[in-house]
């Protein structure tokens, strides 16, 4: 089994005597002349002999993440990188909605147009949870429609309170 592979994180674009290229796992742009990228092609089903052949192209493109080792599972590296950036951060995002209702008339809409709003009790319930989270230091900001509402001063409470 060959030990390095081309990585299915490769987008080239292919531009008269130049390619440019990105690599959307390492986030790295390149650009690349014909010649090397025709050799990088030939090579692609073989690419030690590439190592072989033009080891300076190949460890470039090695550390670019262009060509990676075969064992690598990506996928899962991408899946747990996700986790420790989602679980390691102790901040807490809400997105609060007090309604559902459209404020456009789009002649194409599919939705029925009611005018619902939160319940006291359910506003009531959001103070306090969010009161919960700002004495822990676990929220700053949430987002509330288009807007921004910093938490201090208790301001968010007789925002909240309006609906």
């Amino acid at each position: 089994m060959e030990p390095y592979r081309l990585s299915n994180y490769n987008q080239f674009l292919i531009k008269k005597d130049s390619v440019i290229g990105v690599n959307l796992h390492k986030q790295y742009l390149f650009s690349l002349d014909r010649e090397k990228f025709d050799l990088l092609k030939e090579n692609r089903s073989n690419l030690t002999a590439l190592k072989e052949k033009s080891p300076v192209l190949f460890s470039t493109m090695y550390k670019l993440g262009i060509i990676e080792d075969s064992e690598i599972d990506i996928p899962n590296i991408l899946i747990m990188r996700n986790r420790q950036q989602v679980f390691s951060n102790e901040s807490f995002r809400l997105i609060i909605n007090p309604t559902l209702n459209c404020n456009f008339s789009c002649w194409y809409c599919y939705e029925t147009h009611s005018k619902k709003y939160m319940s006291k009790e359910t506003v009531e319930s959001v103070i306090k949870f969010i009161e919960s989270l700002a004495t822990k230091n676990k929220i700053s900001t949430y987002p509330f429609f288009d807007r921004k509402i910093r938490l201090s001063d208790g301001v968010y409470l007789g925002l909240l309170r309006e609906f």
